[in-house]
């Protein structure tokens, strides 16, 4: 995260005891601009338009990294049609 000098939001990437509790907890969060259910290192994603206090955040286990935010890359994750998915097959068992 390289944070740009004239945008200030800031980023938080959190491992949380259970992940969608606190995602709903965090509606209607002061200074919330987007909240996001991850996997892997971190389960939780925030981006706030001003400093978050932690302290106030029940669950949370661990902050893995926060920081002003900088520019989001994203790979691109490709589509795939309902009946090309394997997923398609388990319907009616």
């Amino acid at each position: 995260m390289k944070p740009a000098e004239n945008y200030h939001q800031y980023a938080y990437f959190l491992m949380v005891n259970d992940p969608l509790t606190v995602y709903r907890r965090l509606k209607g969060f002061r200074g919330l601009v987007s909240r996001s259910l991850t996997a892997g290192n971190w389960n939780l994603l925030v981006i706030c338009d001003e400093l978050m206090d932690l302290s106030v955040l029940k669950g949370v286990r661990k902050c893995v990294l926060q920081g002003a935010k900088g520019v989001t890359h994203l790979s691109k994750v490709p589509g795939l049609d309902w009946d090309e998915s394997p997923m398609k097959d388990t319907e009616n068992t």
